[in-house]
């Protein structure tokens, strides 16, 4: 199981564009509520206005419970992603352009532009997918799936991003 302070670690640390990113923005966040804070000390806030006489209205619904992170943010769940991705990724015959090219817009940009661009699918040591693959591991907006192919198992770690799920790494199992 992935904890949340490791997920958001290797989130937070994969990139350096990221991290900087992140970085900044709390600085920006923390300077601002500075800021607000003494504005709100130095002038005291005016009297609220009377409200107009209420009128009973009916309560608005609950919100809808909160999805599961298995369940899909998108047009697909991470378990489906997964598959497709080993699919295409367990091609070592397809050319290296065209490969890249499949694989690129399932993966974070991260991944798919540092890593994936690195690899000859050549030297992918599986040619298909053997069974469904099925989640191992979920976190805040992380999943772990595992999915077996003819040579070996991988692990294909995802993260949500506006609203679709996309590959940030894969590993393969020893002893699969």
């Amino acid at each position: 199981m992935v904890t949340g302070g490791r997920a958001f670690t290797t989130w937070l640390l994969h990139s350096r564009r990221r991290f900087y990113g992140v970085t900044i923005g709390a600085i920006v966040l923390v300077s601002i509520g500075a800021r607000l804070s003494s504005v709100e000390m130095s002038a005291p806030a005016p009297p609220p206005p009377s409200p107009p006489p209420a009128v009973a209205a009916p309560a608005p619904p609950p919100p809808p419970p909160p999805p599961s992170l298995t369940e899909s943010p998108g047009p697909a769940s991470p378990r489906e992603v997964a598959e497709e991705f080993a699919t295409l990724w367990a091609s070592p015959d397809t050319p290296q352009r065209e490969w890249l090219q499949r694989l690129q817009p399932l993966a974070t940009d991260e991944y798919g532009a540092v890593v994936l661009s690195q690899v000859d699918p050549v030297n992918v040591p599986a040619r298909e997918v053997t069974g469904a693959g099925w989640v191992t591991a979920e976190d805040d907006g992380v999943v772990q799936v595992t999915v077996p192919l003819d040579a070996l198992s991988i692990q294909i770690e995802l993260v949500e991003s506006d609203g679709v799920w996309l590959v940030a790494d894969v590993e393969p199992l020893a002893g699969a």
